[in-house]
Formats: C-alpha cells, structure tokens, sequence
C-alpha cells in the first residue's frame, strides 16, 4: 500500500509504527489466518491514523480573509466539512464522509484524500472473515519444546505422549481428551510405549471388559430393584453452617453420608436427603432417571472399549531402544 499521501499528516512516531502494523495485518491476510488480537490492535491503530491524517489535512486548507479581513482560526477545508458533515473518525465512517465531500463544490481534494485513505477499510473488511480466537491458532512451538518432544513416546492406555527417555513411559496420570478429571496414575505409567508394545493396553481392555460386565449385571439388579439406589450426599455434623472462634467465622466440618433409595424407603428420602432437590413425586420417576444415567455411563463406556479395541487391533511396532534412545524401525523391519 502507498503511504505517502497519509504518512505526512501523522505525527513522528506514528508513521513508523502505522506502516508496521498494516504490513503484519497485510501478511497474516496473505496467509489466510488473522489472530484477532492482531486484527483489534491493528484497527485501533488504523483508525486513530485516519482520523489524525484526516484532521491534519483538513488544517493545511487554505484560510481566506473574510469580510473584516481576518482568516478564520479554522481553514475554510475545514469549514467546509463542518458545513458537510464530513470528518472522519475512523474506517467505518469512510464511504459516509467521502459521498459527502464529492457532493460539496469546495471538498474536491478532501475527497481525493479520503479516496486514498479507502484501501485501509478495504484491507479491515477483508481481513474480518479470516479473524481465527487463541484456540484456533496452530500453537508454535519453542526449540526447547520440539527438543522435549524427541524424547516422548505415546502411552499404550491414555495415547498421550509422555517423556520417554529412560527406556519407559514416565508416571502420570490417566486423562482422555473428552474427560475433565485425572487420576492418580495411568496403567500405561513405567510400561513400554505404545510404538513398541501393547500389552498394558490389553490389560486395561480387559479391566474395562469386566468393568462393564458388572455396571450391567448392577443395572439389571436396579430394574428389578433388587438392589436399592444408594445416594450420595454431605451433611453438617452439628449446628449452624457458621460458628465463631477467636473472633472469626468458622465452618462446621461436614461429613460424607449415604442412603439407600427404594420403593419402601422413598417417603423418608424426600423427608430428608432429597428434601432440597426435585427427584420426582414417586419412585419410579427416580428409577427410570437413575437407570438412564446408568445406560448413558455402559454406552460411553463400550464406545471407550471399542475405541481401544481398535487401537490394539491396529497396532504395530515402529520404534525400538538402542544406545540410550528409541529408534524407528524401517518400514520393512516394522513388526506387526
């Protein structure tokens, strides 16, 4: 873009810095991706050097003597926008103020200045659909990151990688990318990584196997109420929520508490724990809800199932341990 009708009106150091951010706004354009605080920053900067270019050219107008042969303080460009309602305060009032200079006879320049100033708006509006939030950024990674990933293999139970380099897959935590909890520890911690073994994979499928096998034989035992709904809940020891001592608030310790919910014992459930919450006006409502909770809990839990089932199915070896580091196999070596 030719600045050289605007940078002249802006003041020292704002031509430098203005040129600057339409280059990066220019070149994140280009390459079809636009962080949008990249995009806020530059348009706050576009906009404060319009309306300064804008002011400034108005200012050099000529000043012609009036009657008492004294020159307004304003120049008669200057006026002659008042007249128009043709200041610019910004990219978005461009077309507005620009149509309106070209239909007053003593604008001419000013429209031709505001004309050259269109590219800027041009570039903003073509810039707003490419505008991507933090999240959908591709995250840059630093040179001590990409060295750290060389030293990590993927774990055979959770598939995330972790550090590798002494021969093992490192103590963490279980975590799936849709679950919002960890566990203490990953059954796939200080095993093989999964680029050189499956068999912790196998065990945890087969934990999650029986798993699911009791979590059915439990909800069958719920349908034919054979076994009562246990509900989980807390309660204060005694007293108030609050007491004082030495001068502060304190609050009572509370402790974990369960009921068992059937038909029989419903009436004293919604006496008490379930005094608070809507759990319905009779027990088969409650049942029916808490059944689904658990059909919901077996579907996700042999959609997981099938999902490892597949990764062990599909598995083979790409990498083995040599020299104090894991080295990729050749893709004719690669053991199935």
């Amino acid at each position: 873009m030719d600045f050289a009708k605007i940078s002249p009106h802006l003041s020292e150091r704002r031509p430098g810095q203005f040129e600057r951010s339409v280059g990066e706004l220019q070149a994140a354009v280009a390459a079809g991706m636009v962080p949008n605080k990249m995009f806020v920053d530059v348009k706050d900067s576009i906009n404060r050097a319009i309306e300064q270019a804008a002011k400034s050219f108005l200012d050099s107008g000529p000043h012609i003597k009036g009657r008492n042969g004294e020159a307004h303080h304003q120049s008669d460009w200057w006026l002659n926008a008042y007249d128009a309602d043709a200041f610019v305060s910004g990219a978005h009032n461009l077309p507005a103020a620009l149509k309106r200079a070209q239909k007053h006879g003593g604008l001419s320049a000013y429209a031709e200045f505001i004309s050259a100033l269109m590219p800027l708006r041009e570039m903003l509006e073509n810039a707003k659909p490419l505008i991507k939030k933090r999240n959908e950024l591709p995250k840059v990674r630093s040179a001590a990151q990409i060295a750290d990933d060389s030293k990590r293999m993927h774990c055979q139970c959770c598939g995330r990688a972790i550090l590798a380099n002494q021969g093992s897959i490192a103590h963490h935590g279980y975590e799936r990318p849709e679950a919002y909890y960890q566990t203490a520890s990953c059954m796939g911690a200080k095993r093989l990584p999964f680029e050189v073994d499956r068999s912790a994979l196998g065990e945890m499928i087969s934990y999650m196997r029986d798993r699911l096998a009791r979590n059915e034989k439990h909800r069958a035992a719920i349908k034919s109420e054979k076994l009562p709904i246990v509900f989980d809940y807390e309660s204060q020891l005694i007293g108030p929520s609050q007491f004082q001592q030495f001068g502060r608030w304190v609050k009572w310790p509370v402790v974990k508490r369960s009921f068992n919910v059937s038909r029989e014992s419903f009436e004293e459930f919604k006496k008490g724990p379930g005094s608070n919450s809507s759990y319905g006006q009779d027990y088969e409502a409650y049942k029916a809800r808490h059944i689904e909770y658990l059909s919901d809990a077996i579907k996700n839990l042999k959609r997981h199932i099938a999902e490892e089932q597949a990764r062990y199915d599909g598995w083979k070896q790409s990498h083995e341990w040599k020299g104090d580091e894991w080295v990729a196999l050749k893709k004719e070596k690669a053991k199935a």
